[in-house]
């Protein structure tokens, strides 16, 4: 499964770039949310961890194929815990 997580949709993506994603699986698109410049770092901390665990919950780390992207977890993992 690739999860587009941005503000670029996959609509918008070339031909070459969704056969690339697709060979990480079935395409899933979450659109990344408008970030106020107000918010303060905890209220974009919070955005973040609730986007997070939103993410988690629909898509299970799990059911995925942890070992074939063993890195882009460790990485997701590191990310998180900032």
């Amino acid at each position: 499964m690739f999860i587009n997580f941005s503000n670029h949709l996959l609509s918008t993506w070339t031909e070459k770039q969704i056969k690339a994603a697709k060979e990480y699986g079935e395409l899933e698109e979450i659109v990344f949310p408008n970030i106020n410049p107000q918010f303060t770092t905890e209220q974009v901390q919070m955005l973040a961890t609730d986007y997070v665990a939103k993410i988690l919950t629909h898509y299970p780390i799990e059911k995925s194929h942890s070992t074939r992207y063993g890195r882009t977890y460790f990485l997701f993992f590191c990310c998180s815990t900032t």
